[in-house]
């Protein structure tokens, strides 16, 4: 019996004191842990705007559309209106500078009246709105996969400033080690919900029939007012953009239901097929939202869908482009 409890004390010991000598490497040696450190942010520390600009969406229009002006007008959420980058960075504005390359052409806008928050359904009250305020000749209609949502989902607990879920309280605040390793599994269960939840959207009846009501309702809307509609599809880029992605079914729902509803859509899937995700987040591993990289992908995509669809007059279609941008090579005018 005496032998017994010796034993166990020493067991108990044992794992005492390997715990102790795990938590005193650790608060040790994750200093010195390489990529450890925390990066400094890339983002803008100074947003500018336009003086004559009455928001932070975009430059100030006149509300009359000037005569010999093809107007495109892009609704949507914080995809479309460019979170955490410069708003002249955001992809309506790089689609602007495109379209206006060519000497003696039509002078083309694109007006970003995208919203935070907005989901389809809030785009479909406003259209009207849109349409008679601003007379545009194209309207675009930004989806990003939360779109049939009802209420805001908000899978960001407390996290890191390089995007890991912190615990703290109570045996976290002095158990480091531990609060690490649940951490880490907590990251895991977090991104795992995350995709669930994404797809549940496209899956749920409720939720599918909240989109598609409003799809249909923008769409008609357009149609009746004679403007021309083109629906982008935008990746999420928190998840792999291969073969692995978790979304390829929900990105061809919604081009059935374009397609149904007698509308145009491009899928910006293919653009960023392959690339690394975290290259193309404002806030790498923080906040998904497109950088600047990801806003000139989605810009170029665009275009050539724009093309595709003859949805923009023949002379803005860029005639001087090429795959390669160096002092040796020769433009030639391309042919569509």
């Amino acid at each position: 019996m005496k032998k017994t409890i010796i034993l166990g004390a020493m067991v108990i010991l044992g794992v005492v004191t390997s715990l102790i000598a795990i938590e005193l490497g650790f608060r040790v040696l994750v200093p010195y842990i390489p990529n450890s450190k925390i990066p400094r942010s890339d983002r803008p520390r100074i947003y500018f705007f336009s003086e004559k600009s009455k928001s932070t969406h975009d430059y100030s229009y006149d509300e009359a559309k000037p005569e010999g002006t093809f107007r495109i007008v892009v609704i949507g959420d914080s995809f479309a209106y460019g979170y955490g980058n410069l708003f002249d960075d955001a992809f309506p504005k790089r689609l602007e500078r495109i379209l206006n390359l060519n000497d003696k052409a039509t002078k083309v806008e694109v007006i970003n009246l995208s919203n935070p928050g907005f989901s389809t359904a809030d785009e479909a009250k406003r259209v009207n709105k849109i349409l008679k305020k601003w007379s545009p000749d194209l309207l675009m209609l930004e989806i990003t996969l939360n779109d049939p949502e009802f209420k805001r989902f908000n899978p960001h607990e407390k996290r890191d400033k390089k995007g890991g879920i912190v615990l703290k309280g109570g045996i976290y605040d002095h158990w480091k080690s531990l609060a690490y390793v649940a951490g880490r599994i907590k990251n895991e269960l977090s991104g795992y919900q995350t995709k669930r939840y994404y797809q549940d959207l496209w899956e749920n009846k409720k939720n599918l029939a909240n989109f598609t009501v409003a799809f249909r309702d923008i769409i008609d809307k357009v149609r009746s007012a004679n403007v021309k509609f083109i629906a982008v599809i935008f990746p999420l880029l928190s998840f792999p953009l291969d073969d692995n992605y978790p979304f390829f079914h929900a990105h061809s729902i919604i081009q059935e239901y374009a397609k149904k509803f007698g509308a145009y859509s491009v899928d910006l899937y293919p653009n960023f097929a392959n690339l690394d995700p975290y290259r193309l987040q404002a806030h790498p591993r923080l906040d998904p939202h497109p950088n600047e990289i990801a806003h000139r992908i989605a810009a170029e995509g665009i275009y050539f869908a724009l093309v595709k669809h003859h949805l923009i007059p023949q002379d803005v279609k860029v005639r001087y482009m090429a795959h390669r941008r160096i002092g040796a090579v020769k433009l030639r005018k391309h042919k569509y």
